[in-house]
């Protein structure tokens, strides 16, 4: 019997992604591949530089945990919670990632990475994973982020005073981790000490720092062992399933080490993850697999769908 599944395609969303270059460089001078062709990189801006002796604790990130930063920027809010955590940075644009390292290498952060927030972490030696302004992965790879979250770290924060993705876009990403994965989500508007990015703001800035609002919002993953291991082998699994098929339950779960019946039940999860993105960001699997497996996946889709 097949069944098609919607299952995130980290081909096209990566495909689909332009990378951000820093306010130095200007749209025109920093250049990516995209498709074969050179294109502009955009511009990366950020609003505000935080200056706030309380900013970890109204983040909700405790002292001396560790932060991987995704998205990072021009690195201020890496360097900032660096100050009393053990923060690694990672931007998904290369001259992004080398002007924060120009910037505060041997200030506080440990480490600088190129990588994409979809793509890491792949391990667990992260307490959180932090972004601000995440709206760049928007409602393409910014679910699959806070999957790698909940499944390799105790959660994930962002924080953005702009909401260019609305609040109830996060709210509806933060129920979806509630449901399926057990996780606890909260959002909560804040103030945090700032002062104004760019160089003619700055010089404001020498009137003392102001206390802007931003929405802060958190996904902590369940404290249960089963959620995660769902989250880690759902990972295993949209890696995996990068071909429409027909592809055999059997070669599937056989190659990720799987039985059949945790690899459907990936699938349905996978699919209820797709249904956040745009569609532009999946692909269909048709996978071909025994009847009664069959049914017990049908069975778990609808128990998916109903789950409080």
């Amino acid at each position: 019997m097949l069944l098609e599944f919607t299952v995130p395609s980290v081909r096209k969303i990566l495909r689909s992604q332009e990378r951000w270059a820093p306010l130095a460089e200007r749209a025109g001078h920093g250049t990516a591949i995209k498709r074969g062709r050179e294109i502009p990189l955009r511009v990366g801006v950020q609003s505000i530089v935080p200056e706030d002796p309380e900013l970890h604790r109204k983040l909700g990130i405790g002292e001396k945990q560790t932060v991987l930063v995704v998205g990072g920027g021009h690195g201020d809010w890496a360097n900032a919670l660096s100050q009393k955590s053990e923060v690694h940075y990672s931007d998904a644009s290369l001259p992004m990632k080398k002007l924060a390292e120009a910037r505060f290498a041997g200030k506080g952060i440990k480490s600088f990475a190129v990588a994409d927030a979809m793509m890491w972490p792949r391990k667990a030696p992260y307490d959180w994973v932090f972004a601000y302004q995440p709206a760049p992965y928007g409602n393409t790879s910014l679910p699959i982020a806070i999957l790698r979250a909940v499944a390799h770290a105790k959660g994930c924060v962002f924080v953005t005073d702009r909401l260019e993705i609305p609040k109830k876009v996060f709210d509806i990403f933060g129920d979806h981790f509630s449901r399926i994965y057990k996780a606890g989500y909260e959002s909560s508007p804040e103030t945090i000490k700032s002062r104004p990015f760019g160089l003619r703001e700055s010089v404001k800035a020498l009137f003392g720092g102001k206390h802007e609002p931003v929405w802060v919002f958190r996904v902590r993953a369940s404290e249960s062992e089963e959620p995660r291991k769902q989250a880690q082998a759902d990972l295993k699994v949209l890696k995996a399933a990068s071909d429409e098929g027909p592809v055999d339950i059997r070669v599937l779960a056989g190659r990720l080490g799987m039985s059949e019946s945790r690899v459907v039940e990936s699938l349905a999860r996978l699919t209820h993850l797709s249904n956040l993105l745009d569609e532009k960001a999946h692909h269909k699997v048709v996978v071909e697999m025994q009847d009664k497996l069959a049914r017990r996946a049908t069975e778990y889709a609808e128990r998916l769908q109903h789950q409080p």
